[in-house]
């Protein structure tokens, strides 16, 4: 399916697809995100379009295309209890993995990877992240 892109579309999606696995989604960039970290308990998802492109020319594959960052964190145990750090990476592998399939059948994308991120920001955090670069 090809959508028609809208910047407010996509945070909508987003805000759609945590709905669906009853997580909490904000919006922001780095430094927002960390700082929202710290009052968050629980899993939720991040959500971020931190650039874009627009080709006007006749060999563009793509007329437009933007990046897309999703991440869905926990409350980090790194180092600390094995156990319970691997139960927040695999609950929230489950969700990004839904998510994916999920904005790669709704739009256009050149491929992303999942990438697993542990102990992060100040109020650590840790889960998995997607990047995707969507186009109409």
């Amino acid at each position: 399916m090809n959508m028609n892109m809208t910047f407010k579309g996509i945070l909508d999606q987003v805000g759609t697809w945590g709905a669906q696995h009853a997580l909490p989604v904000f919006f922001g960039d780095e430094s927002t995100r960390n700082r929202l970290a710290n009052d968050i308990t629980g899993d939720f998802i991040f959500v971020d379009v931190p650039g874009g492109r627009q080709d006007y020319n006749d060999y563009a594959a793509e007329a437009f295309s933007i990046t897309v960052l999703i991440q869905v964190l926990g409350t980090s145990h790194y180092e600390t209890d094995s156990s319970s750090e691997i139960d927040v990476l695999d609950r929230t592998f489950t969700v990004i993995t839904d998510i994916a399939k999920k904005a790669v059948c709704l739009y256009e994308s050149e491929g992303a990877a999942v990438v697993k991120r542990q102990n992060i920001y100040d109020s650590p955090k840790s889960g998995w992240e997607i990047t995707l670069n969507l186009s109409e």
